[in-house]
């Protein structure tokens, strides 16, 4: 069993990553490099965190480690916005090329409703809704495949992205018939959402309902309506870690384990991290006895 000397011995080590936490560029950085050792990153990440959380550091390590996770969320969000647009767009702007016989069975189906509940637009876009929108738009967008659009299933990446374009489909719809707010599960979509939950989406949803449930006979009486259609803006919210400065000892942490343990990756790769150029960033001397004291 490796002995575990005293904090003082592991403070270069201590005092060198905490200083990677701030290196610039990120990705040269000691916490950076030892992310490309090969080892169990799982051994290496547990107490890194807890030396972190020793030192108040930890919200400047996820900052470092998740950069790029939450710049792909950034993307995610953009990309999911376009997506959603141009299916959104694509939807409205069909109702001059619904068949006459639909329109005739969705006008005929408001006729119904009105009978139900008089006077109660929403509950007519409601039921046009739930079989246009639900079950045809929102489920071939769902599944391609199953209406003849794709030769062969989407892969599990563009399978989530149609699952998600499919559900902002389906909530722009409810909102129009619904005065409840929608529910949002993934928060990371809500900045996605409120793109969509706007007057002029819900206008041109309401247009294209309204359109397609008036038969040709009452278009040319002058009934219809026209279908508008407005361009969007894409949104990009940014998020940040505030980093924080401030060392201090934890009764309830052995920390000098923790330490013991990283020192122990470095020492049996110290080879690979000069390798790397660590030596020339932080003046190591190419020697295991340099981490430690």
């Amino acid at each position: 069993m490796e002995e575990v000397l005293p904090l003082i011995h592991y403070r270069p080590l201590y005092q060198n990553l905490i200083r990677s936490l701030h290196f610039s560029p990120a990705s040269h950085s000691l916490i950076s490099l030892m992310q490309c050792l090969p080892i169990d990153i799982e051994n290496l990440a547990k107490p890194l965190m807890k030396i972190f959380i020793h030192s108040n550091q930890i919200r400047q390590f996820f900052r470092l480690i998740c950069f790029e996770y939450l710049s792909n969320c950034r993307i995610l969000q953009h990309n999911i916005t376009v997506y959603a647009e141009f299916a959104f767009t694509g939807v409205v702007d069909s109702s001059q090329r619904c068949p006459s016989a639909l329109r005739e069975l969705f006008a005929e189906l408001r006729d119904v409703v009105e009978q139900f509940f008089p006077g109660r637009d929403d509950v007519g876009r409601l039921a046009l809704s739930s079989f246009l929108i639900l079950r045809f738009f929102a489920a071939a967008i769902l599944n391609p495949k199953l209406f003849s659009l794709k030769m062969a299933t989407p892969d599990v990446d563009v399978s989530r992205t149609l699952v998600l374009v499919s559900k902002i489909l389906q909530r722009i719809a409810n909102c129009v018939v619904s005065a409840n707010p929608p529910t949002i599960k993934e928060q990371w979509l809500a900045p996605v959402m409120d793109h969509f939950l706007d007057e002029a989406h819900n206008k041109a949803m309401i247009d294209f309902l309204d359109e397609i449930s008036t038969s040709f006979t009452e278009t040319e009486e002058g009934g219809g309506v026209n279908t508008n259609s407005q361009d969007a803006i894409v949104n990009d919210e940014s998020d940040a870690f505030s980093p924080s400065t401030n060392i201090s000892s934890s009764p309830v942490m052995d920390i000098e384990k923790e330490l013991h343990i990283v020192y122990s990756q470095i020492a049996d790769h110290l080879d690979t991290l000069c390798s790397m150029g660590w030596c020339c960033r932080y003046g190591c001397s190419c020697c295991s006895d340099t981490i430690v004291q």
